[in-house]
């Protein structure tokens, strides 16, 4: 009898052992190296022992923080946030919370914070038309009937996108210049040649047409990756060819990582990737084009599923680059720890310590 329970016990471990690790090869069928999950977490002991959140500091990052923090309030919410004024600004904690990945505090964030029924009855109580974001949602609440839930999620997305990675961008390019100051001074000139050109004003036309600032956001987002890694869901059944010709099938439905920031540093796509060098993005060596239609350059993302602010962020970065360096020469302060070293613990890529920078206002 003893042995019977036994037996039947041990079956019943096994039965569960098989059943919990019956996908765990998966990917080493079709070829794909993988570290060895463990029973019943997988691969999620990380995510359990590492605590995940962004950390603010009182440095360029937190400056720049607050520049986008302002631009996108007014243009998506016509919410003046007071960045400059208030130490803590409410919308600003808001934006914090969006980046830390609580469940509970989204979903109350989404339910009560940006619940945007006030301003969507009181504009249409006073026919304000404000040519914003959340003008727009409203003129497409009335021809697509999208919900009020609809435009909530479309404004928390955008509010995202713009507020905290166009402040990592604008802090990793000024970084960029305050290391490179025959770049800087660059730059410098041809704002002030843009403003010439311009009778003495920056428009929207000018900003993009400066060759240069798009040379150097460009080559700042590839050489300061925000994120490691970009996710995409495979919609048909692929198969795709590596190194010495090994296909590796895709099933549809699929979710494929790609390891974004290696490929950032692939030399076989970018010579000399290690070196911040501006000219690559040249018009004349393609420009970024030419890296993107060869699928190595995608800092938005790709296809119909990338970055919907993608032109909002860039315009930002734009503008605050332009005012920041006609006005400041930008040093790299002692405080910066180089070389970077990632903090583990932020959700983007931001090196431990933050960044510092020393601007000495130009006479």
């Amino acid at each position: 009898m003893l042995l019977i329970l036994f037996g039947t016990v041990v079956a019943f471990v096994a039965l569960v052992y098989i059943f919990l690790t019956w996908e765990f090869g998966f990917w080493e069928k079709y070829g794909v190296k993988g570290p060895k999950p463990k029973i019943l977490l997988g691969n999620i002991p990380y995510l359990l022992t590492k605590k995940r959140h962004t950390v603010y500091n009182y440095d360029q990052l937190y400056v720049m923080a607050k520049y986008t923090t302002d631009v996108v309030a007014s243009c998506i919410f016509a919410i003046d946030a007071q960045s400059f004024v208030k130490e803590n600004p409410e919308i600003r904690l808001m934006g914090k919370r969006i980046m830390n990945f609580n469940f509970v505090v989204q979903l109350a964030l989404l339910v009560t914070t940006f619940f945007p029924s006030d301003a969507i009855r009181y504009r249409k109580e006073n026919k304000i038309n404000r040519t914003d974001f959340l003008d727009h949602l409203l003129q497409l609440q009335d021809r697509k009937q999208i919900t009020d839930i609809d435009i909530a999620g479309h404004g928390v997305s955008f509010f995202a996108d713009g507020f905290e990675t166009s402040s990592i961008v604008l802090t990793y390019c000024l970084y960029d210049l305050a290391k490179y100051p025959t770049i800087q001074q660059e730059l410098r000139d041809e704002i002030a040649k843009a403003k010439q050109a311009g009778g003495g004003t920056m428009l929207y036309e000018q900003l993009g047409e400066m060759a240069l600032l798009e040379q150097i956001i460009c080559e700042s987002m590839r050489i300061h990756p925000l994120m490691a890694v970009m996710a995409k869901r495979c919609t048909a059944d692929t198969t795709l060819v590596g190194p010495k010709d090994r296909k590796i099938f895709v099933k549809k439905g699929t979710t494929v990582v790609l390891p974004y920031y290696s490929i950032c540093f692939d030399a076989e796509h970018f010579a000399d990737p290690y070196k911040y060098d501006p000219k690559r993005f040249a018009a004349e060596n393609g420009g970024s084009k030419a890296y993107r239609e060869r699928g190595v350059y995608f800092p938005f993302g790709d296809g119909p599923r990338m970055c919907l602010g993608m032109r909002f962020a860039v315009t930002q970065v734009r503008r605050a680059i332009v005012e920041v360096v006609e006005r400041f020469s930008i040093s790299v302060s002692s405080k910066t720890i180089e070389p970077f070293e990632m903090d583990p613990d932020q959700f983007m890529l931001m090196p431990k310590g933050s960044i510092w920078l020393d601007f000495k206002p130009i006479a």
